[in-house]
């Protein structure tokens, strides 16, 4: 428990440190930040279904794509979480908002 809270804060100090004034909505690593492990269902994955999610989200070619990825991804990180008894935080930052406003989808 109290490592899943220190890494919970961690990323949340990070993400804070890291958007700063031109930085797009606090997007951090260029627009496509979901290769850190920071992320609020991140630790209640397996290494896998980690990759594959990343793999999902680089390949989405469009806004919708990439939301309802996030969405289906952040759905069953809340299940898990409930199971365990926990709360799954928010988002702190919204990767498919930073990949559109980086301009990576198709139109």
């Amino acid at each position: 428990m109290k490592v899943v809270l220190i890494a919970v804060l961690f990323g949340i100090a990070t993400a804070s440190a890291i958007a700063q004034p031109g930085n797009s909505m606090g997007c951090m690593g260029g627009g496509r930040n979901f290769t850190t492990g920071y992320g609020p269902g991140n630790t209640l994955m397996s290494k896998e279904e980690w990759v594959l999610f990343q793999q999902k989200m680089r390949g989405s070619s469009t806004y919708e794509e990439c939301k309802s990825i996030q969405a289906e991804n952040h759905q069953l990180m809340e299940e898990r979480a409930k199971k365990l008894g926990k709360t799954l935080p928010s988002l702190h930052t919204n990767v498919c908002d930073c990949m559109k406003a980086r301009g990576l989808f198709k139109q």
